[in-house]
């Protein structure tokens, strides 16, 4: 039996599919919303119970970026996009621990061959949704690289263009070395 790279659709609304992974990613989403709207109502100064364990948790976060930052101020700032990723892909990996994810399912007919379409699928087991994960997070580190450096310090990190203005007098094998570098 193989597993399929692409998600397999289980429901369909009109022209919208809903895939096995897709249901995985709706329960993570669904968790942290309530979660969040819990935390939000029952907010104290005195952290107490599930705000508790939400505050730990940030600051475990927190912690770990301000390692590579070395600032907490922009560790504040990249938390948003770095927690949300980091808590979504660890919960919805801890989902498909859960007996039945990928075995309950049913039986049909692909290409000749009878496999199983199981329920729920870990929602990164699918491509489009790592995909799509790692697209956002490359975007987002050049824009807040940008927005953090400003434009042509954060591209110069990548594309030495200074070097490259000063190597076209000298010839193409001294531009490319200075794309090299």
């Amino acid at each position: 039996m193989q597993i399929p790279l692409a998600a397999e659709p289980i429901a369909h609304f009109g022209d919208f599919v809903v895939t096995n992974s897709m249901l995985n990613a709706w329960i993570a989403v669904v968790f942290f919303v309530l979660v969040g709207l819990v935390v939000r109502k029952k907010a104290a100064d005195v952290p107490r119970g599930i705000q508790n364990v939400v505050e730990s948790v940030i600051e475990f976060i927190v912690g770990y970026i301000q390692q590579v930052t070395g600032d907490r101020a922009r560790a504040l700032r990249f938390l948003p996009i770095v927690g949300t990723l980091f808590l979504f892909i660890l919960f919805s990996n801890w989902l498909a621990l859960i007996p039945g994810t990928g075995t309950i399912g049913i039986w049909e007919l692909h290409h000749g061959e009878v496999v199983l379409v199981p329920f729920l699928r870990p929602a990164g087991g699918d491509l489009n949704m790592t995909l799509a994960m790692a697209v956002l997070a490359v975007s987002a580190s050049h824009v807040f690289g940008i927005i953090t450096i400003g434009f042509f310090k954060h591209w110069n990190r990548f594309i030495q263009l200074g070097t490259i203005f000063h190597s076209l007098k000298k010839g193409p094998i001294a531009i490319f070395a200075a794309l090299v570098e």
